[in-house]
Formats: structure tokens, sequence, C-alpha cells
């Protein structure tokens, strides 16, 4: 379970620290190097997964090659900006320049959010521009965990 948030500084080689407790839930190859998946994520943001959580997320997304043309467009949509990742020994990865644009990653310092079984990496403008849009809308948000599926009406 990941949680929390951390700001951190992307480097000359677009590579960013994963903080140890982000680091902890994620797998390993077969040298022993810690692995994740980054995606686009919603609201333009970089998702990293576990490679069990993406395959649980990827679950209930249906992969039929014969589904809806919508389901067509966010398979094509996500998968061709998703990407496998090793951590270097410093516990650092490199965000592919694709999922930078997406996420409107422009500055040199990002925010790393835990969502217990993703975590979202923000360029740190946004991500205040974003929480400080929505931070009002908190006490509403009562009926999402009420009513598990149903967004309220925001």
């Amino acid at each position: 379970m990941w949680i929390g948030e951390s700001t951190h500084t992307l480097d000359a080689k677009h590579r960013v620290f994963l903080p140890k407790r982000f680091q902890d839930g994620l797998g390993r190859d077969a040298e022993g190097n810690l692995t994740a998946i980054l995606s686009r994520g919603f609201e333009d943001c970089v998702a990293l997964y576990s490679e069990a959580g993406f395959q649980r997320a990827l679950e209930r997304l249906q992969t039929q090659a014969f589904s809806s043309e919508q389901q067509r467009l966010m398979q094509r949509l996500l998968f061709s900006d998703t990407y496998h990742t090793t951590l270097d020994s410093a516990g650092r990865m490199i965000l592919p320049e694709s999922l930078r644009a997406l996420a409107r990653i422009a500055a040199k310092e990002v925010v790393v959010i835990g969502l217990i079984d993703r975590i979202e990496v923000w360029d740190k403008a946004r991500w205040a521009e974003f929480k400080a849009h929505n931070e009002s809308k908190f006490n509403q948000l009562d009926r999402v965990l009420a009513s598990p599926g149903q967004a309220p009406g925001l």
C-alpha cells in the first residue's frame, strides 16, 4: 500500500528518485533490480504500478481484440504509452519523454503521490493547482466512500 506525497527533482537524464516507502511493494527482475510499469495517468499525470498491480488493473479493462470502439481507443492510447522501467541502485527511474509530455512535466520538480494501489507523478506546479482547485470538494467526496463505483456529481 502506497500513501503520502513527496517532492523530488528530475536530474539532467530525466530520472526521479522514488522514496524507499514507495519502492516497497515493487517486484524485482531476475537480476534483483526493482521494476515497475509506467503509464499515462488521468488528469495529466504519470501512473506507476507494480507489475502485479498493473496486471490487476488490466483485469478490469477488457482487452479483447474485437471489443467496442471506445475500448479499442482506450487500449491504443493506454498501451502505446506504457513502459517497463527498472530502478537503478540509487532508487531512480527514468521518466520517458512521451510521458513527461502527456503529464505536462515542464519543470525540474515533481510530486510523487501514493494512492494505495498505484503511484502518481505530477509536475509540482500542476499538482499545487489541482490540489488547490479541488481541496474545497473534500467534504462532498464522502459519497464516493458510501457508494463504491459511483462518483458524485461535482
